[in-house]
């Protein structure tokens, strides 16, 4: 039975998986994980249905407890290969316990490039260490080059080249997914400089590309999404936590640029309807400083809307509700 579960994994010329490696690529994914899924002090648990029409996998936590989500119409599109999709569920558990840079403010989970470097730095090295392939020959002569700088022995040649396999064939289910948003050139990488980390939304697809590529070579983040000047976001997730918020229009000034996107004020609001339950006030929030992550696309004196959060005594401008 071991030789077909490693088969599976690395039967790459067939396009799209079947129900039994659906279930076996998960299920070995985290049992490979074991050690550092109890590390994370996490109670995280699989939702595999091979029967579901939803074209999606995904993560979500409650508290300390954590579900990944894989749904058999994902697995089932045409570009999926039994490498790809063992890098969709390291990605998803990375969301859970990767650490590093987190969805901010709240930090429930890691962010989207970080679960990509968490899939090729820790997990699949992890899932892919047993199999004897000899893949190396299936890379091209720019990612040969680029495993050869880094590695020397033929099992981490191999090693290296199942994951940057794996790591090209996620982009190509990118691509499918995201047509408009394409990239198809795997001999170049990524080498554009941010200056804003990208805490709470999706890199570029070759951004992606890149940062896969580069956590299988033990490479630092890539500057294409990672601002160097970005602290990692260490501290916990505050569990249970009552979030004050509203509703407002209002005119914005003092704003100011950050490595994660801005802070401003709001004066002359124009309306305000506070949460049912948890409600703010034009004394909670006239005044204070107000932080968004991402891009800030206003100016001075011109009118904004959305939802103000108070989180751990700070304002937060249109905080994400799956991330509370």
């Amino acid at each position: 039975m071991k030789f077909l579960i490693l088969f599976f994994y690395f039967s790459n010329s067939i396009a799209s998986i079947d129900e039994v490696q659906f279930n076996q690529i998960a299920k070995k994914v985290m049992s490979s994980m074991k050690e550092e899924i109890i590390g994370s002090g996490m109670d995280i648990s699989l939702n595999l249905d091979w029967n579901s029409t939803v074209v999606n996998a995904g993560a979500n936590r409650r508290d300390n407890k954590g579900n990944i989500n894989l749904h058999g119409a994902y697995a089932r599109l045409a570009p999926v290969t039994t490498r790809s999709f063992a890098h969709t569920i390291c990605h998803e558990l990375g969301h859970l316990i990767a650490g590093g840079v987190k969805v901010m403010p709240t930090k429930k989970y890691s962010a989207e490039a970080e679960a990509d470097y968490f899939a090729t730095s820790v997990c699949l090295k992890r899932v892919f260490k047993s199999v004897n392939s000899n893949s190396f020959a299936d890379l091209s002569i720019f990612q040969k080059s680029l495993c050869k700088d880094e590695y020397t022995a033929s099992d981490e040649l191999n090693l290296c080249a199942e994951i940057l396999l794996a790591s090209k064939e996620q982009s190509q289910v990118e691509n499918f997914l995201l047509p408009s948003e394409a990239y198809t050139d795997f001999d170049q990488l990524n080498l554009s400089t941010t200056s804003i980390t990208n805490f709470n939304g999706y890199p570029s697809i070759s951004c992606r590309y890149t940062t896969s590529l580069y956590g299988a070579l033990n490479k630092k983040r890539p500057a294409c999404w990672f601002n160097k000047e970005t602290i990692l976001s260490n501290s916990n997730y505050v569990t249970q936590y009552r979030y004050y918020e509203a509703m407002f229009i209002g005119s914005v000034f003092n704003i100011k640029k950050t490595h994660y996107g801005c802070n401003f004020e709001v004066k002359s609001i124009d309306y305000l309807m506070g949460s049912y339950l948890s409600p703010l006030t034009e004394d909670d929030v006239e005044g204070f400083t107000i932080y968004k992550y991402g891009s800030c696309n206003f100016d001075n004196g011109s009118d904004l809307s959305g939802t103000l959060t108070l989180y751990e005594d700070e304002l937060y401008f249109n905080l994400d509700s799956k991330d509370k």
